[in-house]
């Protein structure tokens, strides 16, 4: 919701990008041992704000009741390509 009404706002937007940066993106880039660390890092915050989007705000029946921790597993190998840029074992799945 606070994402939702900073969009309209732009100086509210800006304050929750330096925040949004300040305390999650940047931790996450220096945990990266890939390159763009940053783009990489924003990646990740933006499945996770997707995901909470779509999960808690337009309440989509499937994800709202689906575990976090299911949720999570799916995502794991997303956020290790994010991570590492090591791609998947199973990425002949993906053919």
């Amino acid at each position: 919701m606070i994402i939702m009404r900073a969009i309209a706002n732009p100086e509210a937007a800006s304050s929750l990008s330096k925040l949004l940066d300040l305390d999650i993106v940047q931790p996450i880039a220096e945990q990266i041992s890939a390159p763009d660390k940053q783009l990489r890092a924003e990646l990740i915050l933006s499945q996770l704000i997707g995901l909470a989007e779509v999960r808690n705000m337009l309440r989509s029946k499937v994800l709202s009741t689906t575990p976090l921790e299911q949720l999570f597993e799916m995502l794991n190998p997303v956020f290790q390509y994010y991570l590492t840029a090591n791609k998947s074992t199973n990425e002949k799945d993906l053919e």
